[in-house]
């Protein structure tokens, strides 16, 4: 099996089994069993465990900004940033629920200090996609884009956390769409000023 051929099976495998199992059911064992390959040929492909948690998580960001990108763009062609921002949230929210295994290994399974430049452009690159592409519908907004982009998406994703690992609930019994929703409005209120 060619090398690239290889590390698509492996990175597979790892996908389905943290799908299946969750984030930390991913160990070099159990990937290699299901890549039907030895515990070697993994180090061969990868530099160590973390190096397929980048590549996982570099999968995983496709994806959310993917699923972001393509839930907005009615929003965009409407004309109303906030209605734009909003939609980011919940499309945000959605991927986070419906893929909580990969979001919780993205961001809440460190892997190291250092990240390697092809990770960080991918972050980069993904935002500055979604901020060029609201840029583009509202362009007397540009200049503040990247501001809000940034807040509000820290915004999100703390909200993300909360809500996944159900610490909310601790004072708040019921947390519905229209608690999230009436959070989300007040924020973008506070910020689209």
């Amino acid at each position: 099996m060619r090398k690239t051929q290889l590390k698509q099976t492996i990175l597979n495998s790892a996908r389905l089994i943290m799908e299946v199992k969750g984030e930390k059911a991913i160990n070099i064992r159990e990937i290699a069993k299901h890549s039907n390959c030895s515990l070697g040929s993994v180090y061969n492909v990868f530099e160590n465990y973390d190096d397929i948690v980048l590549h996982l998580n570099a999968h995983t960001l496709e994806m959310l900004y993917s699923a972001i990108e393509e839930s907005i763009d009615q929003k965009l062609k409407d004309g109303n940033l906030k209605e734009v921002f909003l939609e980011i949230g919940h499309a945000y929210l959605r991927f986070s629920q419906q893929h909580h295994h990969f979001w919780k290994a993205l961001f809440e399974v460190a892997t190291r200090d250092y990240l390697p430049d092809w990770y960080r452009s991918k972050v980069i690159t993904g935002l500055k996609q979604i901020e060029d592409k609201i840029g583009q519908a509202f362009p007397k907004e540009k200049g503040r884009l990247h501001q809000i982009l940034t807040f509000y998406w820290a915004t999100i994703h703390g909200i993300s956390s909360i809500t996944l690992n159900r610490k909310l609930q601790v004072v708040e019994q019921t947390v519905d769409d229209s608690y999230i929703n009436r959070y989300l409005t007040n924020t973008l209120d506070g910020l689209l000023k």
